[in-house]
């Protein structure tokens, strides 16, 4: 049989793993021309300076400290670091940092902040660490105060349309960020209830947290009667009327007709919503004054046992915990 009529080659296991593995390709955005060290993450390389992680990673700095076999191979004459457990993202994430094309003025999104919380940890980056507990501990506080002063609102961070809150929430774990745990994990509640499958699109929770959630979920759902908008309608002895009424019947009426109004799981995890200005309707001054006392107290209860709803240690505790990461 001629060489031309001859059956093609068998590929090789060997072959094949090769080429189902993905090309490497260069970070349009990373590739400095005056690099002198390319990261490897994943299939993606960056060409960047040792100067520049070294100022800022005293793990990559000790790292870049060994020589190097003299076997290394080099591209471009740089040699090559493959960071393992990390992902591309992560890593674009973290070198807009290092690299800023403009000043860090511009607020980060979760996934970035998530992102650098976590390398700057691994990698021991004290400053980018502290900026991160920073803006995270503003938008997930451990005061009720703090946190009425973000309800529903981004401060320090912004949330993209795709974006869930859970990846905080995963690495804040991973990091040891504890204190920031209870109201990223309430703030999340309430965009599974605005939103519906918050979780079920961005699945980043270990599923022992996810776990946790839920059952935070509904220990909150439970106890409607118990909640800030409705526990003054709920107690014994009756809230309304006040012990100074001037007008016992008519405030008793109107007390009756709000909780008569609220059906049970309106509420759902709602805990601290703040007096409404339509319950002061048809109540006197003395029922209006005594029924805000007990909203805000409510609110001050449910803030101190939010940690309890998902199984975390107490405000304190998770303060204590958080010393780890900052020390």
């Amino acid at each position: 049989m001629s060489t031309d009529e001859r059956p093609p080659k068998r590929s090789r296991p060997d072959d094949e793993e090769e080429d189902s593995k993905p090309a490497i390709e260069r970070s349009s955005d990373f590739w400095l021309d005056d690099g002198n060290i390319i990261l490897q993450v994943e299939s993606t390389q960056f060409r960047v300076l040792k100067s520049v992680l070294a100022k800022h990673s005293t793990v990559l700095r000790d790292m870049l400290l060994l020589p190097l076999p003299q076997d290394e191979p080099l591209i471009e004459g740089c040699p090559v670091v493959v960071l393992s457990g990390d992902t591309a993202q992560q890593w674009e994430s973290m070198l807009q940092v290092m690299f800023p094309s403009i000043c860090f003025e511009q607020k980060p999104s979760i996934s970035e902040i998530a992102a650098i919380l976590r390398l700057s940890k691994k990698y021991d980056m004290p400053i980018f660490r502290a900026e991160c507990t920073r803006r995270l501990k503003v938008e997930f506080p451990s005061t009720l105060d703090a946190y009425l002063k973000v309800s529903g609102t981004w401060t320090c961070i912004v949330r993209r349309h795709e974006e869930c809150i859970s990846e905080v929430i995963a690495s804040a774990k991973e990091v040891g960020l504890h204190s920031i745990l209870p109201a990223a994990f309430y703030r999340l509640s309430q965009y599974l209830v605005n939103t519906k499958g918050c979780l079920k699109r961005s699945p980043k929770l270990a599923p022992s947290d996810q776990v946790d959630f839920l059952k935070g979920c509904m220990r909150m759902s439970h106890l409607h009667a118990e909640s800030a908008p409705l526990k003054w309608l709920h107690t014994d002895p009756a809230t309304v009327p006040a012990a100074d009424c001037s007008r016992p019947q008519k405030c008793t009426e109107r007390a009756l007709s709000l909780r008569s109004s609220i059906p049970p799981g309106q509420c759902s995890t709602v805990l601290f919503k703040p007096w409404q200005t339509e319950w002061s309707r048809d109540l006197c001054k003395a029922c209006v004054k005594a029924g805000q006392a007990v909203v805000n107290d409510t609110r001050h209860e449910l803030w101190a046992r939010l940690p309890s709803f998902f199984d975390l240690p107490d405000w304190e505790e998770l303060e204590r915990m958080d010393l780890d990461l900052i020390q």
